[in-house]
Protein backbone atom coordinates (compact mmCIF):
# COMPACT_ATOMS: atom_id res chain seq x y z
CA UNK A 1 0.00 0.00 0.00
CA UNK A 2 0.97 3.50 -0.46
CA UNK A 3 1.51 5.99 1.98
CA UNK A 4 -2.17 7.21 1.51
CA UNK A 5 -3.29 4.09 3.03
CA UNK A 6 -1.14 4.39 6.40
CA UNK A 7 -3.74 6.42 8.47
CA UNK A 8 -6.46 4.19 10.24
CA UNK A 9 -5.40 1.44 8.03
CA UNK A 10 -5.59 0.33 4.62
CA UNK A 11 -8.91 -1.15 3.10
CA UNK A 12 -8.86 -4.60 4.57
CA UNK A 13 -10.95 -6.37 1.92
CA UNK A 14 -9.44 -5.19 -1.41
CA UNK A 15 -6.66 -2.93 -2.73
CA UNK A 16 -7.54 0.92 -3.00
CA UNK A 17 -9.27 2.07 -5.51
CA UNK A 18 -8.67 6.16 -4.29
CA UNK A 19 -5.85 7.51 -2.60
CA UNK A 20 -5.43 11.08 -1.23
CA UNK A 21 -2.19 11.83 -0.14
CA UNK A 22 -1.96 15.25 2.13
CA UNK A 23 -4.72 16.34 0.29
CA UNK A 24 -5.09 20.52 0.59
CA UNK A 25 -8.06 22.44 -1.02
CA UNK A 26 -7.54 26.53 0.28
CA UNK A 27 -9.37 29.32 -1.34
CA UNK A 28 -8.33 32.87 -1.32
CA UNK A 29 -10.98 35.45 -1.51
CA UNK A 30 -10.54 39.51 -0.70
CA UNK A 31 -10.61 40.13 3.40
CA UNK A 32 -10.22 43.79 2.42
CA UNK A 33 -9.55 46.30 -0.68
CA UNK A 34 -5.94 44.66 -1.53
CA UNK A 35 -6.25 41.55 1.17
CA UNK A 36 -6.65 38.34 0.62
CA UNK A 37 -7.58 35.77 3.33
CA UNK A 38 -6.77 31.67 3.19
CA UNK A 39 -9.61 29.75 3.78
CA UNK A 40 -8.38 26.20 4.14
CA UNK A 41 -11.10 23.85 3.67
CA UNK A 42 -9.50 20.98 3.39
CA UNK A 43 -5.89 20.71 4.71
CA UNK A 44 -3.58 17.86 4.85
CA UNK A 45 -6.08 15.00 4.48
CA UNK A 46 -4.94 11.43 3.88
CA UNK A 47 -7.57 9.06 2.78
CA UNK A 48 -8.43 5.84 1.03
CA UNK A 49 -11.22 4.62 -0.63
CA UNK A 50 -11.05 0.70 -1.31
CA UNK A 51 -12.51 -1.21 -4.14
CA UNK A 52 -16.28 -2.62 -3.24
CA UNK A 53 -15.62 -0.14 -0.27
CA UNK A 54 -17.75 2.52 1.41
CA UNK A 55 -15.64 5.03 3.41
CA UNK A 56 -18.03 7.99 5.64
CA UNK A 57 -16.85 10.98 6.01
CA UNK A 58 -18.65 12.65 9.40
CA UNK A 59 -18.48 16.04 10.66
CA UNK A 60 -20.32 18.99 11.71
CA UNK A 61 -21.59 21.92 9.03
CA UNK A 62 -18.35 23.91 7.74
CA UNK A 63 -15.37 20.99 8.19
CA UNK A 64 -14.79 20.36 4.96
CA UNK A 65 -16.36 17.19 3.60
CA UNK A 66 -18.06 18.05 0.64
CA UNK A 67 -14.48 19.96 -0.37
CA UNK A 68 -12.85 16.83 0.05
CA UNK A 69 -15.35 15.26 -2.39
CA UNK A 70 -15.79 17.13 -5.05
CA UNK A 71 -11.89 17.64 -4.71
CA UNK A 72 -11.59 13.68 -5.48
CA UNK A 73 -13.53 14.51 -8.38
CA UNK A 74 -11.25 17.39 -9.96
CA UNK A 75 -14.22 19.56 -9.57
CA UNK A 76 -12.85 21.53 -6.59
CA UNK A 77 -9.42 23.45 -7.26
CA UNK A 78 -6.45 21.32 -5.35
CA UNK A 79 -3.91 23.41 -3.74
CA UNK A 80 -1.19 20.50 -2.93
CA UNK A 81 -0.91 16.96 -2.50
CA UNK A 82 -1.79 13.93 -4.27
CA UNK A 83 -4.45 12.14 -5.61
CA UNK A 84 -4.76 9.02 -7.46
CA UNK A 85 -7.49 6.69 -9.06
CA UNK A 86 -6.84 3.42 -10.19
CA UNK A 87 -3.30 4.02 -9.39
CA UNK A 88 -3.23 7.18 -11.90
CA UNK A 89 -2.14 10.51 -11.16
CA UNK A 90 -5.03 12.64 -11.50
CA UNK A 91 -3.50 15.96 -11.61
CA UNK A 92 -2.15 14.79 -14.19
CA UNK A 93 -4.69 13.97 -16.61
CA UNK A 94 -5.58 16.23 -19.55
CA UNK A 95 -9.21 16.96 -20.84
CA UNK A 96 -9.79 13.37 -22.74
CA UNK A 97 -8.52 11.58 -19.55
CA UNK A 98 -10.49 13.23 -17.50
CA UNK A 99 -13.54 13.04 -19.53
CA UNK A 100 -12.63 9.34 -18.96
CA UNK A 101 -12.15 9.49 -15.57
CA UNK A 102 -15.75 11.04 -14.82
CA UNK A 103 -17.44 8.63 -16.55
CA UNK A 104 -15.86 5.47 -13.84
CA UNK A 105 -16.53 8.30 -10.99
CA UNK A 106 -20.12 9.98 -10.43
CA UNK A 107 -21.44 12.00 -8.00
CA UNK A 108 -24.79 11.96 -6.09
CA UNK A 109 -25.61 15.55 -4.60
CA UNK A 110 -27.24 16.88 -1.49
CA UNK A 111 -30.22 18.57 -2.94
CA UNK A 112 -32.48 16.54 -5.25
CA UNK A 113 -34.71 19.92 -6.04
CA UNK A 114 -31.18 21.62 -7.53
CA UNK A 115 -29.85 18.96 -8.78
CA UNK A 116 -32.66 17.91 -11.07
CA UNK A 117 -33.08 20.11 -14.17
CA UNK A 118 -36.88 21.86 -14.32
CA UNK A 119 -36.56 21.54 -17.90
CA UNK A 120 -36.20 18.43 -18.60
CA UNK A 121 -37.77 15.12 -18.26
CA UNK A 122 -35.93 11.77 -16.38
CA UNK A 123 -35.66 10.10 -19.58
CA UNK A 124 -33.83 12.89 -20.83
CA UNK A 125 -31.45 13.99 -18.11
CA UNK A 126 -30.78 10.13 -17.91
CA UNK A 127 -30.04 9.87 -21.40
CA UNK A 128 -27.13 12.87 -21.75
CA UNK A 129 -24.60 11.65 -19.71
CA UNK A 130 -25.24 8.79 -22.28
CA UNK A 131 -24.73 11.24 -25.25
CA UNK A 132 -21.93 13.24 -23.72
CA UNK A 133 -19.87 9.72 -23.31
CA UNK A 134 -21.25 8.49 -26.69
CA UNK A 135 -22.42 5.20 -24.70
CA UNK A 136 -24.29 2.94 -26.98
CA UNK A 137 -26.77 3.99 -30.20
CA UNK A 138 -29.39 6.81 -29.77
CA UNK A 139 -32.20 4.08 -30.44
CA UNK A 140 -30.53 1.74 -27.67
CA UNK A 141 -30.30 4.15 -24.65
CA UNK A 142 -33.92 3.71 -23.88
CA UNK A 143 -33.17 0.52 -22.44
CA UNK A 144 -30.18 1.74 -20.45
CA UNK A 145 -32.29 4.40 -19.06
CA UNK A 146 -35.14 1.89 -17.78
CA UNK A 147 -33.02 -0.57 -16.73
CA UNK A 148 -31.40 2.35 -14.46
CA UNK A 149 -34.66 3.19 -13.41
CA UNK A 150 -35.72 -0.09 -12.06
CA UNK A 151 -32.77 -0.34 -10.46
CA UNK A 152 -33.49 2.29 -8.17
CA UNK A 153 -36.89 1.23 -7.65
CA UNK A 154 -39.09 3.32 -9.88
CA UNK A 155 -41.27 1.09 -11.42
CA UNK A 156 -42.92 0.73 -13.75
CA UNK A 157 -40.32 2.66 -15.51
CA UNK A 158 -42.10 3.51 -18.21
CA UNK A 159 -44.23 6.49 -16.52
CA UNK A 160 -40.94 8.18 -14.79
CA UNK A 161 -39.28 8.07 -18.21
CA UNK A 162 -41.65 11.35 -19.67
CA UNK A 163 -42.31 12.69 -15.79
CA UNK A 164 -40.46 16.29 -14.83
CA UNK A 165 -39.34 16.65 -11.75
CA UNK A 166 -41.58 18.93 -10.29
CA UNK A 167 -44.23 15.71 -10.52
CA UNK A 168 -42.10 13.56 -8.24
CA UNK A 169 -41.26 13.50 -4.33
CA UNK A 170 -38.22 14.16 -3.11
CA UNK A 171 -37.18 10.77 -2.56
CA UNK A 172 -37.94 9.87 -5.94
CA UNK A 173 -36.18 13.07 -7.27
CA UNK A 174 -32.89 11.22 -5.42
CA UNK A 175 -33.49 8.31 -7.15
CA UNK A 176 -33.34 10.40 -10.18
CA UNK A 177 -30.25 10.94 -9.45
CA UNK A 178 -28.73 7.97 -8.22
CA UNK A 179 -29.70 6.21 -11.78
CA UNK A 180 -28.08 9.19 -13.56
CA UNK A 181 -24.93 8.35 -11.59
CA UNK A 182 -25.48 4.52 -12.39
CA UNK A 183 -26.32 4.55 -15.90
CA UNK A 184 -22.79 4.98 -17.12
CA UNK A 185 -21.66 1.93 -15.03
CA UNK A 186 -18.92 4.02 -12.16
CA UNK A 187 -16.17 2.43 -10.54
CA UNK A 188 -16.84 5.14 -7.81
CA UNK A 189 -19.85 7.57 -6.28
CA UNK A 190 -19.16 10.15 -4.09
CA UNK A 191 -22.51 10.19 -2.24
CA UNK A 192 -22.67 13.77 -0.95
CA UNK A 193 -25.45 13.84 1.81
CA UNK A 194 -27.69 11.87 -0.48
CA UNK A 195 -30.78 11.54 2.29
CA UNK A 196 -30.40 14.92 4.15
CA UNK A 197 -33.14 16.24 2.58
CA UNK A 198 -35.80 13.46 2.21
CA UNK A 199 -38.15 12.31 5.26
CA UNK A 200 -37.56 9.84 8.01
CA UNK A 201 -38.94 6.81 6.02
CA UNK A 202 -37.10 7.45 2.52
CA UNK A 203 -34.55 8.28 4.27
CA UNK A 204 -33.81 4.00 5.59
CA UNK A 205 -35.40 3.36 2.11
CA UNK A 206 -32.21 5.00 -0.07
CA UNK A 207 -29.48 3.62 2.31
CA UNK A 208 -30.95 0.44 1.59
CA UNK A 209 -31.07 1.20 -2.11
CA UNK A 210 -27.25 2.01 -2.38
CA UNK A 211 -26.12 -0.47 0.18
CA UNK A 212 -27.61 -3.18 -1.96
CA UNK A 213 -26.55 -1.38 -5.44
CA UNK A 214 -22.82 -1.72 -3.49
CA UNK A 215 -23.24 -4.98 -3.01
CA UNK A 216 -24.58 -6.16 -6.89
CA UNK A 217 -22.31 -4.05 -8.89
CA UNK A 218 -18.98 -3.83 -6.42
CA UNK A 219 -19.49 0.00 -7.04
CA UNK A 220 -16.90 2.23 -3.67
CA UNK A 221 -18.40 5.12 -2.21
CA UNK A 222 -17.47 8.13 -0.39
CA UNK A 223 -20.18 8.84 2.18
CA UNK A 224 -20.45 12.38 3.28
CA UNK A 225 -22.90 13.30 6.18
CA UNK A 226 -23.28 14.46 9.59
CA UNK A 227 -25.09 11.89 10.88
CA UNK A 228 -22.95 9.87 11.94
CA UNK A 229 -25.64 7.09 13.14
CA UNK A 230 -26.21 6.57 9.30
CA UNK A 231 -22.37 6.27 8.96
CA UNK A 232 -22.34 3.28 11.18
CA UNK A 233 -25.64 1.76 9.16
CA UNK A 234 -24.01 2.30 5.99
CA UNK A 235 -20.13 2.69 5.92
CA UNK A 236 -17.48 -0.28 6.50
CA UNK A 237 -15.05 2.33 7.79
CA UNK A 238 -15.41 6.45 9.27
CA UNK A 239 -13.12 9.82 8.98
CA UNK A 240 -13.99 12.23 11.54
CA UNK A 241 -13.23 15.55 9.78
CA UNK A 242 -12.95 18.68 11.81
CA UNK A 243 -11.90 22.37 10.52
CA UNK A 244 -10.29 20.27 7.28
CA UNK A 245 -8.17 17.67 8.99
CA UNK A 246 -9.03 14.45 9.53
CA UNK A 247 -9.07 13.95 13.82
CA UNK A 248 -10.13 9.77 13.57
CA UNK A 249 -10.19 7.15 11.14
CA UNK A 250 -11.10 3.70 11.53
CA UNK A 251 -13.84 0.67 11.07
CA UNK A 252 -17.22 2.44 11.55
CA UNK A 253 -18.19 -0.17 14.17
CA UNK A 254 -14.80 0.59 16.48
CA UNK A 255 -15.01 5.16 15.06
CA UNK A 256 -18.53 4.87 16.86
CA UNK A 257 -19.13 2.10 19.57
CA UNK A 258 -15.71 2.81 21.43
CA UNK A 259 -14.79 6.50 19.69
CA UNK A 260 -11.14 8.01 20.97
CA UNK A 261 -11.07 11.32 20.10
CA UNK A 262 -13.26 13.83 21.82
CA UNK A 263 -14.82 15.86 19.25
CA UNK A 264 -16.19 12.11 17.73
CA UNK A 265 -17.53 11.58 21.70
CA UNK A 266 -19.18 14.90 21.51
CA UNK A 267 -20.51 14.12 18.11
CA UNK A 268 -22.08 10.71 19.45
CA UNK A 269 -23.34 12.38 22.55
CA UNK A 270 -25.34 14.78 20.64
CA UNK A 271 -27.39 12.04 18.32
CA UNK A 272 -31.00 11.52 20.02
CA UNK A 273 -32.26 8.59 21.29
CA UNK A 274 -35.96 7.50 21.06
CA UNK A 275 -36.82 7.44 24.85
CA UNK A 276 -39.50 9.54 26.59
CA UNK A 277 -37.49 10.12 29.16
CA UNK A 278 -35.31 12.67 27.26
CA UNK A 279 -38.05 14.81 26.98
CA UNK A 280 -36.62 16.57 30.78
CA UNK A 281 -32.65 15.36 30.20
CA UNK A 282 -30.54 18.00 28.78
CA UNK A 283 -28.49 16.35 26.09
CA UNK A 284 -24.32 17.07 26.28
CA UNK A 285 -23.61 19.10 23.41
CA UNK A 286 -19.89 20.36 21.62
CA UNK A 287 -19.82 23.82 23.26
CA UNK A 288 -19.61 26.85 21.24
CA UNK A 289 -18.84 27.06 17.23
CA UNK A 290 -15.95 25.66 14.98
CA UNK A 291 -13.69 28.39 14.45
CA UNK A 292 -13.44 30.07 10.89
CA UNK A 293 -11.35 28.53 8.25
CA UNK A 294 -9.81 31.41 7.41
CA UNK A 295 -8.64 31.70 11.20
CA UNK A 296 -7.54 28.16 12.12
CA UNK A 297 -6.42 28.15 15.86
CA UNK A 298 -2.24 26.81 16.63
CA UNK A 299 -2.23 23.63 17.61
CA UNK A 300 -4.82 21.17 17.82
CA UNK A 301 -7.87 23.03 15.80
CA UNK A 302 -10.99 21.65 18.09
CA UNK A 303 -8.74 22.68 21.47
CA UNK A 304 -10.86 25.96 21.88
CA UNK A 305 -14.23 23.69 22.28
CA UNK A 306 -12.12 20.56 23.96
CA UNK A 307 -13.34 19.89 27.13
CA UNK A 308 -10.13 17.61 27.91
CA UNK A 309 -7.92 20.47 26.43
CA UNK A 310 -3.86 19.69 27.88
CA UNK A 311 -3.09 23.80 28.47
CA UNK A 312 0.16 24.63 27.02
CA UNK A 313 0.06 21.75 25.03
CA UNK A 314 -2.82 21.04 22.81
CA UNK A 315 -2.88 24.72 22.53
CA UNK A 316 0.56 25.04 20.74
CA UNK A 317 1.08 21.84 18.97
CA UNK A 318 -1.02 20.20 16.62
CA UNK A 319 -1.31 16.13 17.12
CA UNK A 320 -0.74 13.53 14.09
CA UNK A 321 -2.65 10.90 13.42
CA UNK A 322 -1.12 8.02 15.05
CA UNK A 323 -2.72 4.10 15.13
CA UNK A 324 -4.25 3.74 18.70
CA UNK A 325 -5.91 0.58 17.79
CA UNK A 326 -5.18 -2.31 15.07
CA UNK A 327 -6.48 -0.03 11.93
CA UNK A 328 -7.98 2.92 14.00
CA UNK A 329 -6.05 6.35 14.28
CA UNK A 330 -6.61 9.56 15.89
CA UNK A 331 -5.40 13.10 16.12
CA UNK A 332 -5.06 13.93 19.86
CA UNK A 333 -2.18 14.72 22.59
CA UNK A 334 -4.00 12.57 24.71
CA UNK A 335 -3.11 9.61 23.21
CA UNK A 336 0.19 10.16 22.68
CA UNK A 337 2.70 7.63 23.23
CA UNK A 338 -0.32 5.05 23.02
CA UNK A 339 1.04 3.09 20.30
Amino acid sequence: MSAAASPGGSAASAPSLVEAEGLRVHFHPRSGLLRRSTVRAVDGISLVVGRREVVAVVGESGSGKTTLGRALLRLAPISGGAVRFDGADLLALDRPALKAYRRRAQVVFQDPYASNSPFMTVGEQLREPLAVHGIGAVSGREEIVLRALEQVRLTPAADFVDAYPHTLSGGQRQRICIARALVLEPEFIVADEPVSMIDASSRAEILSLLRELQARQGVSFLYITHDIASARHFSDRTTVMYLGTAVEVGPSAGVIEEPLHPYTKGLIAAVPEPDPRNRRRMRSVIPGEPPNAAAVPAGCPFHTRCSQVIRGRCDRERPKLQDVRPAHSVACHLYDGSV
